[in-house]
């Protein structure tokens, strides 16, 4: 929890006029920019419940301070000082928005979102490890933290850039760097681009996540889905894993965060054609075979068997992806993609991926 100094306007004592951090010394820089007629204040002097009347500032009563005691300000990552998620808006375009209120504290300054929201192209240079021009905008398939800065930053002041360069922490609060320039940027969260240099925020690409303010959303996939009312397959004989729909639509992607989980499920309908066992599992990051697989009984055309798996676990900080893989231990399997409507709205799925995340 943060400690500082409060001021309250002197004609409403209800009006908090300024807030500012004495978490450490360093942090009194900021009282220049409060100039009391008496000539400022002295550091380590307890002045944490002033009021203003007029261009004087002065100490509360005892009886206005029991009426207002110290409000607690929480500048870390719980959201409290923090009104703000970044959104896709575009393919092209993420922004900055106001959740909840609009401050979004930046070392010492309140920066509102606006009711548009702060803008980053995906053509807008990057920033560098000191929060300068780093010459470059972004590139394809890769990971990059999100920064908002303050109006005392030397280079895109009140703006939301991206950068290679992964955050520090500063008096419990996630920022460029822990001095300089630097200072002047706060991480807001993380944002993936795929191989056409996109920003996807949707079921199968959860590809943008705040540090702030999370909110679970879905997980889904249904390779080799048509909704066509009528019951779609693919099918596979390979005795040794592989991905589901010869590699079609069996994989979702998402950035985590390193403290949420990812709950990731697993579904597959189908039968086998020599009577003999279906298998699915969950693979990730491309790698290694599925961490969790099951297996059907043996089956027929006319004995079809619902196979569910989970796969929870916290993974690290960055971007990861989880794959549907399929196998037999003999025979042919035909799985179904979906199945007939009989009176539903559209082809209900049968075989899918669905979890959520963090984002």
């Amino acid at each position: 929890m943060a400690t500082g100094v409060v001021f309250y306007d002197g004609a409403d004592i209800n009006k908090v006029v300024a807030f500012y951090s004495t978490d450490t010394g360093a942090a009194w820089a900021g009282m220049t920019k409060l100039v009391s007629p008496d000539g400022g204040f002295t550091q380590g002097v307890d002045i944490r419940q002033h009021k203003i009347v007029g261009t004087t500032i002065t100490e509360m009563s005892a009886g206005e301070k029991t009426a207002r005691p110290l409000p607690i300000v929480d500048t870390t990552k719980d959201g409290n000082y923090f009104k703000g998620r970044i959104q896709r808006d575009s393919n092209t375009v993420i922004s900055l928005r106001r959740y909840k209120g609009w401050r979004v504290y930046v070392n010492g300054e309140d920066v509102d979102p606006g009711a548009g929201g702060i803008a980053c192209d995906v053509t807008d240079n990057l920033i560098d490890a000191a929060g300068a021009d780093a010459a470059a905008a972004m590139a394809a398939s890769t990971l990059y933290y999100v920064y908002v800065s303050n109006s005392k930053a030397t280079f895109a002041p009140s703006d939301l850039r991206g950068s290679v360069t992964a955050p520090s922490v500063h008096n419990g609060v996630q920022y460029l760097g822990v001095a300089g320039n630097a200072l002047q940027w706060r991480f807001v969260g993380w944002v993936f681009t795929n191989g056409s240099t996109q920003f996807k925020d949707q079921d199968n690409a959860r590809n943008i996540a705040n540090y702030y303010n999370r909110v679970w959303k879905r997980l889904y996939t249904n390779p080799g889905y048509v909704d066509d009312n009528n019951r779609e397959t693919w099918t596979t004989a390979s005795t040794t894993w592989v991905n589901a729909n010869g590699g079609v639509g069996h994989q979702v992607s998402f950035i985590a965060n390193g403290e949420d989980a990812a709950d990731i499920r697993a579904q597959l309908t189908g039968y086998n054609s020599a009577g003999s066992h279906n298998r699915v599992g969950i693979q990730r990051d491309n790698a290694g075979g599925p961490v969790t697989a099951a297996e059907s009984e043996s089956s027929t055309s006319d004995d079809r068997w619902e196979i569910c798996i989970l796969d929870c676990y916290i993974p690290t900080v960055g971007r990861h992806t989880a794959e549907m893989q399929a196998c037999v231990s003999s025979g042919t399997l035909t799985a179904f993609a979906d199945i007939d409507r009989n009176g539903a709205t559209a082809d209900p799925p049968a075989t899918l991926i669905i979890g959520k995340v963090a984002v």
